[in-house]
């Protein structure tokens, strides 16, 4: 948890989470702002980015932050997962709208961290969510999301 989250109230808290998103299959090579530009031109001011899940060489006694500025990437998967905070809650649905769009060559995962507002202010259906998708389970680690999108598409739309 970061320094500045230790002292917020649940109020605040809450309200973040509202206004936050989770972010899937970035691309190791985009940066923060080339991520925050890719949600400010359709979704508005963007407050704040973080990444996370960043396959870095496991070699050497380097720190991971040391690893992770110079670039120091892992062979083993090509992307990493982050965090778009946004100034405001009205964000949220035009984000949504970019789940499965092309980040450098990749697809990227959108999704909310408050779930009652993945449709609006109702609550989130999930029994849809079984309705279209399958589970794939025991698959090597370094098989990519890429490669699972592109094997699937031969059945219909990802």
């Amino acid at each position: 948890m970061e320094q500045e989250e230790v002292n917020l109230s649940a109020f605040q808290i809450k309200d973040r989470k509202e206004r936050t998103i989770f972010v899937g299959n970035i691309p190791l090579i985009c940066t923060q702002k080339q991520l925050k530009k890719h949600f400010k031109l359709e979704c508005g001011e963007v407050e704040k980015v973080w990444i996370r899940s960043v396959n870095t060489n496991q070699d050497g006694k380097r720190p991971e932050r040391a690893k992770i500025i110079t670039k120091d990437y892992g062979q083993v998967k090509d992307n990493k997962n982050g965090y778009v905070l946004f100034a405001s809650k009205d964000s949220i649905a035009a984000a949504l709208k970019l789940n499965q769009s092309s980040l450098l060559d990749k697809h990227i995962r959108v999704d909310t961290l408050n779930k009652s507002l993945a449709n609006g202010d109702k609550p989130a259906k999930t029994e849809d969510d079984f309705m279209t998708t399958v589970f794939v389970g025991n698959l090597p680690y370094i098989v990519s999301e890429e490669e699972v999108r592109e094997h699937f598409t031969k059945f219909g739309k990802v």
